[in-house]
């Protein structure tokens, strides 16, 4: 049997030091707000525009509450609540990790204000929130052990490069589908890493 001893004088066997990295460390599943959770394009593009010009996407988020008056996505209630139900049976979290799309500080802070305003008037309150001012930038969340759900490509592609399992999330049921894969998956290596 290993003993591991740790800096601050506590005695562990090597499997109740496994359980204590776990716990402390724990897996995530990030889940992206809009495209995933919100319902951005239909709200952003309404009335005729085809295109996103910077400057008018600005004042819709300092002026209009953009974020903050987003519909939610058809099916949101059903993922989220499944997402839910699957990390707490394989012991995983649930934080949001999303975009504001700026490099601005005064409507970054907006954008975030707006968003936490949005999850909780949707259910989602209780999660953590993880904003980033470009998608670039959800890569570095991405380690072993971690799963994004998102409907940018770019996005799972530099979550992967850095270690994580990018879902690019198209529709609710192959969402829950390949969440629930990828789980067994993990779980099958690391059965196979303990024998």
């Amino acid at each position: 049997m290993l003993i591991i001893i740790l800096n601050f004088c506590l005695i562990y066997t090597s499997s109740q030091y496994n359980n204590f990295l776990d716990t402390e460390i724990g897996k995530k599943i990030y889940v992206d707000m809009d495209g995933v959770l919100a319902n951005f394009d239909d709200y952003y593009f309404r009335n005729g525009r085809h295109s996103f010009i910077y400057e008018e996407f600005r004042q819709e988020v300092m002026d209009n509450k953009l974020f903050e008056n987003l519909p939610k996505m058809v099916n949101m209630d059903e993922l989220i609540d499944s997402v839910r139900a699957i990390a707490s049976k394989h012991d995983y979290e649930i934080e949001i990790l999303s975009s504001v799309h700026t490099l601005y500080d005064d409507q970054y802070t907006e954008s975030c204000r707006q968003k936490r305003k949005w999850l909780v008037k949707n259910g989602m309150g209780d999660l953590k929130t993880n904003f980033v001012k470009g998608r670039t930038e959800k890569g570095t969340y991405g380690s072993d052990g971690d799963i994004l759900i998102d409907d940018q490509l770019t996005c799972v592609h530099y979550f992967n490069e850095n270690g994580g399992v990018g879902i690019g999330h198209k529709n609710v049921i192959d969402t829950l589908t390949l969440l629930q894969k990828v789980i067994a998956d993990r779980k099958l290596q690391e059965v196979r890493l303990a024998s």
